[in-house]
Protein backbone atom coordinates (compact mmCIF):
# COMPACT_ATOMS: atom_id res chain seq x y z
CA UNK A 1 0.00 0.00 0.00
CA UNK A 2 0.96 3.59 -0.66
CA UNK A 3 2.18 5.29 2.17
CA UNK A 4 -0.22 8.14 2.57
CA UNK A 5 2.51 10.87 3.75
CA UNK A 6 4.11 10.13 -0.20
CA UNK A 7 0.49 12.40 -1.20
CA UNK A 8 0.45 14.85 1.42
CA UNK A 9 1.13 17.73 -0.52
CA UNK A 10 -2.37 17.22 -1.23
CA UNK A 11 -3.93 17.23 1.15
CA UNK A 12 -6.09 20.09 2.77
CA UNK A 13 -7.04 20.43 6.54
CA UNK A 14 -9.72 22.54 8.13
CA UNK A 15 -8.67 23.03 11.54
CA UNK A 16 -11.09 24.77 13.53
CA UNK A 17 -8.70 25.77 16.68
CA UNK A 18 -11.26 27.44 19.36
CA UNK A 19 -12.07 28.64 21.45
CA UNK A 20 -13.28 26.27 24.23
CA UNK A 21 -16.78 26.59 24.93
CA UNK A 22 -17.55 28.46 21.91
CA UNK A 23 -19.70 25.90 19.83
CA UNK A 24 -16.71 23.95 17.99
CA UNK A 25 -18.35 21.15 18.87
CA UNK A 26 -21.72 21.85 17.25
CA UNK A 27 -19.61 23.27 14.16
CA UNK A 28 -17.89 19.98 13.81
CA UNK A 29 -20.74 18.13 13.54
CA UNK A 30 -22.31 21.00 11.00
CA UNK A 31 -19.00 20.70 8.77
CA UNK A 32 -19.08 17.08 8.59
CA UNK A 33 -22.30 16.18 6.69
CA UNK A 34 -21.00 17.97 3.78
CA UNK A 35 -19.61 15.79 1.25
CA UNK A 36 -16.80 17.76 0.30
CA UNK A 37 -15.06 17.55 4.17
CA UNK A 38 -13.99 14.50 5.64
CA UNK A 39 -14.34 14.37 9.62
CA UNK A 40 -11.72 13.40 11.82
CA UNK A 41 -12.42 9.73 13.82
CA UNK A 42 -11.66 12.13 17.09
CA UNK A 43 -14.16 15.30 17.41
CA UNK A 44 -10.62 16.62 19.16
CA UNK A 45 -7.73 14.92 17.45
CA UNK A 46 -5.47 16.96 20.11
CA UNK A 47 -2.09 16.07 17.83
CA UNK A 48 -0.61 19.15 17.66
CA UNK A 49 -0.81 20.13 21.43
CA UNK A 50 -0.49 16.76 23.02
CA UNK A 51 3.37 16.07 22.55
CA UNK A 52 3.40 12.36 22.99
CA UNK A 53 0.97 12.62 20.12
CA UNK A 54 2.70 14.77 18.03
CA UNK A 55 5.92 12.66 18.72
CA UNK A 56 4.29 9.93 16.91
CA UNK A 57 4.32 12.10 13.78
CA UNK A 58 2.37 12.72 10.51
CA UNK A 59 1.56 9.37 9.52
CA UNK A 60 -0.30 8.89 13.23
CA UNK A 61 -2.48 11.86 12.83
CA UNK A 62 -3.66 10.53 8.86
CA UNK A 63 -4.46 7.71 10.30
CA UNK A 64 -7.53 9.16 12.19
CA UNK A 65 -8.86 9.20 8.38
CA UNK A 66 -9.14 6.12 6.48
CA UNK A 67 -7.15 6.32 3.19
CA UNK A 68 -10.70 6.60 0.94
CA UNK A 69 -11.07 9.90 3.15
CA UNK A 70 -8.18 11.38 2.07
CA UNK A 71 -9.25 11.42 -1.87
CA UNK A 72 -10.20 14.73 -2.76
CA UNK A 73 -11.83 15.99 0.53
CA UNK A 74 -11.08 18.57 3.17
CA UNK A 75 -9.78 16.64 6.64
CA UNK A 76 -11.81 18.32 9.13
CA UNK A 77 -10.28 18.50 12.87
CA UNK A 78 -11.50 20.22 15.59
CA UNK A 79 -9.99 20.78 18.91
CA UNK A 80 -9.57 23.71 21.22
CA UNK A 81 -6.72 22.63 22.89
CA UNK A 82 -4.94 24.35 19.65
CA UNK A 83 -5.40 27.85 21.35
CA UNK A 84 -6.21 26.90 24.99
CA UNK A 85 -2.72 26.47 26.19
CA UNK A 86 1.04 26.97 24.49
CA UNK A 87 -0.40 28.19 21.59
CA UNK A 88 2.46 29.51 20.61
CA UNK A 89 4.32 25.88 20.44
CA UNK A 90 0.95 24.25 18.98
CA UNK A 91 0.65 26.93 16.14
CA UNK A 92 4.80 26.11 15.30
CA UNK A 93 3.96 22.50 15.09
CA UNK A 94 1.55 23.11 12.63
CA UNK A 95 3.86 25.22 11.17
CA UNK A 96 6.44 22.59 10.45
CA UNK A 97 4.58 20.02 9.39
CA UNK A 98 3.32 22.28 6.66
CA UNK A 99 6.51 23.21 5.63
CA UNK A 100 7.94 19.72 5.79
CA UNK A 101 4.95 17.86 4.07
CA UNK A 102 3.97 20.78 2.10
CA UNK A 103 0.28 20.04 3.27
CA UNK A 104 -2.34 22.64 3.14
CA UNK A 105 -3.96 24.32 6.65
CA UNK A 106 -6.63 26.36 6.58
CA UNK A 107 -8.40 27.52 9.98
CA UNK A 108 -11.80 28.60 11.52
CA UNK A 109 -11.17 30.02 14.96
CA UNK A 110 -14.66 30.92 17.46
CA UNK A 111 -15.04 33.72 19.45
CA UNK A 112 -17.77 34.65 22.12
CA UNK A 113 -18.82 37.53 24.81
CA UNK A 114 -15.29 36.25 26.91
CA UNK A 115 -16.66 36.79 29.91
CA UNK A 116 -19.97 34.69 29.53
CA UNK A 117 -16.88 32.00 27.87
CA UNK A 118 -14.83 32.58 31.07
CA UNK A 119 -18.51 31.68 32.97
CA UNK A 120 -19.27 28.71 31.19
CA UNK A 121 -15.81 27.37 30.75
CA UNK A 122 -16.02 27.59 34.67
CA UNK A 123 -19.04 25.56 35.01
CA UNK A 124 -17.61 23.10 32.53
CA UNK A 125 -14.84 22.19 34.62
CA UNK A 126 -16.67 22.37 37.55
CA UNK A 127 -18.90 20.06 36.57
CA UNK A 128 -16.15 17.44 35.86
CA UNK A 129 -14.76 17.98 39.65
CA UNK A 130 -11.95 19.36 38.07
CA UNK A 131 -12.15 22.65 39.92
CA UNK A 132 -13.71 23.80 43.64
CA UNK A 133 -13.03 27.16 44.47
CA UNK A 134 -14.96 29.93 44.16
CA UNK A 135 -15.83 31.55 41.13
CA UNK A 136 -13.97 34.77 42.49
CA UNK A 137 -10.75 33.21 43.64
CA UNK A 138 -10.55 31.59 39.85
CA UNK A 139 -10.94 35.53 38.31
CA UNK A 140 -8.38 36.29 41.12
CA UNK A 141 -5.65 33.66 40.43
CA UNK A 142 -5.61 34.96 36.57
CA UNK A 143 -5.66 31.42 35.76
CA UNK A 144 -5.75 29.73 32.01
CA UNK A 145 -9.21 29.97 32.60
CA UNK A 146 -8.66 34.19 31.84
CA UNK A 147 -6.13 32.98 29.48
CA UNK A 148 -8.59 30.99 27.33
CA UNK A 149 -10.78 34.87 26.94
CA UNK A 150 -7.93 36.19 25.43
CA UNK A 151 -8.44 35.99 21.84
CA UNK A 152 -6.10 38.38 20.43
CA UNK A 153 -3.41 36.75 22.36
CA UNK A 154 -4.49 33.42 20.98
CA UNK A 155 -4.50 34.52 17.30
CA UNK A 156 -1.50 36.27 17.26
CA UNK A 157 0.50 33.06 17.36
CA UNK A 158 -1.23 31.80 13.82
CA UNK A 159 -1.18 35.15 12.01
CA UNK A 160 2.30 34.72 12.81
CA UNK A 161 2.60 32.06 10.82
CA UNK A 162 0.05 32.11 8.48
CA UNK A 163 -1.46 33.73 5.88
CA UNK A 164 -4.56 36.27 6.94
CA UNK A 165 -6.36 34.96 3.69
CA UNK A 166 -6.27 31.19 5.41
CA UNK A 167 -7.78 32.13 9.08
CA UNK A 168 -11.59 32.84 9.29
CA UNK A 169 -12.81 34.84 12.06
CA UNK A 170 -16.35 33.69 13.26
CA UNK A 171 -18.78 34.76 16.17
CA UNK A 172 -20.53 32.11 18.56
CA UNK A 173 -23.41 35.06 18.47
CA UNK A 174 -23.83 34.71 14.94
CA UNK A 175 -23.86 30.80 15.16
CA UNK A 176 -26.40 30.72 17.58
CA UNK A 177 -28.47 32.93 15.76
CA UNK A 178 -27.83 31.65 11.58
CA UNK A 179 -26.21 28.76 11.79
CA UNK A 180 -27.32 28.32 8.30
CA UNK A 181 -25.63 32.15 7.31
CA UNK A 182 -21.98 31.11 9.42
CA UNK A 183 -22.06 27.94 7.51
CA UNK A 184 -22.60 29.40 4.24
CA UNK A 185 -19.40 31.95 4.82
CA UNK A 186 -17.98 28.82 6.02
CA UNK A 187 -17.64 26.82 2.89
CA UNK A 188 -17.35 29.96 0.43
CA UNK A 189 -14.22 30.09 2.61
CA UNK A 190 -13.34 26.84 2.41
CA UNK A 191 -14.05 27.17 -1.12
CA UNK A 192 -16.78 24.47 -1.48
CA UNK A 193 -20.26 24.19 -2.31
CA UNK A 194 -21.97 26.78 -0.30
CA UNK A 195 -25.57 25.94 -1.26
CA UNK A 196 -24.94 22.34 0.95
CA UNK A 197 -28.51 22.19 2.75
CA UNK A 198 -26.85 21.11 6.37
CA UNK A 199 -29.31 19.48 8.62
CA UNK A 200 -30.52 19.90 12.28
CA UNK A 201 -29.90 23.65 12.27
CA UNK A 202 -32.42 25.56 14.84
CA UNK A 203 -31.99 29.14 14.21
CA UNK A 204 -31.63 30.87 18.12
CA UNK A 205 -30.86 27.60 19.67
CA UNK A 206 -28.39 26.77 22.15
CA UNK A 207 -25.84 24.86 20.18
CA UNK A 208 -23.95 23.36 23.05
CA UNK A 209 -27.39 21.42 24.37
CA UNK A 210 -25.89 18.29 22.91
CA UNK A 211 -22.93 18.51 24.64
CA UNK A 212 -25.15 18.92 28.00
CA UNK A 213 -27.08 15.97 27.07
CA UNK A 214 -24.00 14.05 26.70
CA UNK A 215 -22.83 15.44 30.10
CA UNK A 216 -25.63 14.40 31.72
CA UNK A 217 -25.72 10.85 30.34
CA UNK A 218 -21.87 10.20 31.43
CA UNK A 219 -22.80 11.65 35.02
CA UNK A 220 -25.72 9.08 34.81
CA UNK A 221 -23.75 6.22 34.02
CA UNK A 222 -20.76 7.24 35.92
CA UNK A 223 -22.69 7.89 39.51
CA UNK A 224 -25.63 5.01 38.36
CA UNK A 225 -24.69 2.56 35.94
CA UNK A 226 -28.19 0.27 36.41
CA UNK A 227 -30.18 3.63 35.78
CA UNK A 228 -28.29 4.56 32.96
CA UNK A 229 -29.45 0.99 31.28
CA UNK A 230 -32.84 2.04 31.62
CA UNK A 231 -32.29 6.27 30.77
CA UNK A 232 -31.06 4.40 27.12
CA UNK A 233 -34.83 3.28 26.90
CA UNK A 234 -36.52 6.48 27.24
CA UNK A 235 -37.02 9.04 24.06
CA UNK A 236 -34.01 10.79 23.03
CA UNK A 237 -36.55 14.16 23.62
CA UNK A 238 -37.11 13.88 26.59
CA UNK A 239 -33.88 12.43 27.89
CA UNK A 240 -32.60 15.82 26.65
CA UNK A 241 -35.58 17.84 28.45
CA UNK A 242 -34.67 15.92 31.65
CA UNK A 243 -30.59 17.15 30.91
CA UNK A 244 -31.90 20.75 30.08
CA UNK A 245 -33.33 21.09 33.55
CA UNK A 246 -29.93 19.42 35.21
CA UNK A 247 -28.15 22.34 33.07
CA UNK A 248 -30.35 25.10 34.27
CA UNK A 249 -30.54 23.89 38.04
CA UNK A 250 -26.34 23.99 37.84
CA UNK A 251 -26.09 26.97 35.79
CA UNK A 252 -28.29 29.06 38.33
CA UNK A 253 -25.64 28.38 40.69
CA UNK A 254 -22.79 30.43 39.00
CA UNK A 255 -22.60 34.16 38.46
CA UNK A 256 -20.31 36.99 38.14
CA UNK A 257 -21.42 39.86 40.69
CA UNK A 258 -20.16 43.70 39.47
CA UNK A 259 -17.00 43.41 41.48
CA UNK A 260 -15.88 40.16 39.49
CA UNK A 261 -17.38 41.26 36.22
CA UNK A 262 -15.07 44.20 36.63
CA UNK A 263 -12.09 42.33 37.71
CA UNK A 264 -12.19 39.96 34.90
CA UNK A 265 -12.30 42.61 32.33
CA UNK A 266 -9.24 44.72 33.48
CA UNK A 267 -7.12 41.41 32.94
CA UNK A 268 -8.95 40.94 29.36
CA UNK A 269 -9.16 44.76 28.12
CA UNK A 270 -5.64 45.03 26.38
CA UNK A 271 -6.84 41.94 24.40
CA UNK A 272 -10.26 42.87 23.81
CA UNK A 273 -8.92 46.43 23.01
CA UNK A 274 -6.03 44.31 20.29
CA UNK A 275 -8.60 42.25 19.02
CA UNK A 276 -10.89 45.36 18.04
CA UNK A 277 -8.53 47.59 16.52
CA UNK A 278 -5.77 45.08 15.30
CA UNK A 279 -8.09 42.09 13.90
CA UNK A 280 -11.29 43.91 13.33
CA UNK A 281 -13.74 42.44 15.98
CA UNK A 282 -16.40 44.42 16.82
CA UNK A 283 -16.49 44.21 20.60
CA UNK A 284 -19.80 46.27 21.42
CA UNK A 285 -21.36 42.98 20.33
CA UNK A 286 -20.76 41.81 23.73
CA UNK A 287 -22.10 44.78 25.58
CA UNK A 288 -18.27 45.39 27.16
CA UNK A 289 -17.60 48.58 28.07
CA UNK A 290 -14.05 49.34 29.02
CA UNK A 291 -14.52 51.96 31.53
CA UNK A 292 -16.26 49.21 33.52
CA UNK A 293 -12.69 48.51 35.15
Amino acid sequence: MEDITEKSSSLRFVLIIGAMKCATTSLFHYLSQHPEIAPCSKKEANFFNYPRRFAQGFQWYLALWNEEQTENKLLLDASPGYTMRKTATVAENIRSVQVSTGTDFKFVYIMRDPVARFVSHYKHVRARGKVSGPITDVIADDSWFVDASRYASQLDEYYKRFDAENILLVLFEDIVADPAKVLRTICSFLEIDATWPFEGLSTGSNPTRGMKFRLFERRVKKSMPLVARGVKLIPKRLRLAVSGVFSRAGDASVSLSSQERKLLLSYLKEDLLKLENIYGVDTSRWNIDFDED
